[in-house]
């Protein structure tokens, strides 16, 4: 995530890709969400992320609508204070991590595609 943009438009995009994924026959489960959110959040929410791993890691089941509605609230209080700027969606001087979850969804879905091929077909030739 580019820090100082909405989390929940993040979070959307990250739910997009799992849809996607899941139509190329690749699932991701809430757990692994989850921590993928909690993971790649930006700086302005690591207090709120590392509540959450240290509750995961003494074995409290976390569910993805509450880290969701944990981190909204986050960025509600720092919108309150001015740490970050209300309606600002992207940072367009970098696309890195777009082009990273867009290679990730071609990957996956080329795979399964291929796979799929070898099942069906045989071989795939590249």
């Amino acid at each position: 995530m580019v820090p100082g943009t909405n989390p929940d438009i993040w979070i959307t995009d990250l739910e997009r890709l799992q849809q996607h994924l899941l139509e190329c026959g690749k699932t991701i489960g809430d757990d692994e969400f989850v921590l993928n959110i909690l993971y790649k959040i930006s700086p302005e929410y690591e207090s709120t992320a590392e509540k959450f791993l240290r509750l995961i890691e003494e074995g409290t089941k976390i569910t993805y609508t509450k880290v969701r509605k944990s981190i909204k609230s986050k960025y509600e209080r720092l919108l309150l204070h001015g740490k970050v700027k209300e309606g600002k969606v992207h940072n367009h001087d970098s696309d890195e991590e777009d082009n990273d979850n867009d290679k990730a969804l071609n990957t996956g879905c080329r795979l399964h595609f291929e796979n799929n091929l070898k099942e069906n077909v045989g071989t795939v030739e590249k």
